[in-house]
């Protein structure tokens, strides 16, 4: 079974995506929300022939956008609902640690998250973490048994 992943903003624009069983989006797909963006990306998906298509929203606690949680409790309590038994998870926010540094103006900083962090720790069956909130930190990663992937196909341009 292959996979593609991504995680930007792609719909329109012609891709060579290939024809695998599964497409993952981990996130930021929609440009600025409006309806009009998603009747595209619903077009768009519509038209890939992966059997399964597995898309989830993005950016937490990121102005006044939906499917919004800011950093805390809250956030923590959906991370914990996580199955133990999982194998593959899919998330928009990147791990602390997993190349997560985004430039602020004129300072750098980590912007994952270390709870998700600590949660994807507590899962020893999970084999692959999905996720690409940081653009310019695209690429794969080991902690432990698992495999951090930021599958952006963007960089911070």
């Amino acid at each position: 079974m292959c996979v593609f992943l991504t995680s930007t903003a792609l719909h329109g624009q012609t891709l060579d995506i290939p024809d695998d069983d599964i497409f993952i989006h981990g996130g930021d797909s929609l440009g600025q929300g409006s309806l009009d963006n998603l009747e595209e990306l619903n077009e768009w998906l519509d038209a890939l022939p992966h059997r399964q298509k597995n898309v989830i929203a993005g950016n937490p606690g990121c102005k006044d956008w939906a499917f919004m949680l800011n950093r805390g409790q809250l956030l923590v309590e959906k991370w914990a609902l996580i199955p133990d038994n999982t194998n593959v998870l899919i998330t928009h926010d990147s791990l602390k640690g997993s190349d997560d540094l985004t430039n602020l103006g004129s300072q750098c900083r980590n912007a994952g998250y270390e709870q998700l962090c600590n949660r994807v720790q507590q899962l020893s069956r999970l084999k692959v973490h999905v996720f690409g909130h940081i653009h310019a930190g695209y690429g794969q990663y080991r902690l432990g048994e698992t495999r951090p992937i930021n599958a952006s196909t963007s960089t911070l341009r």
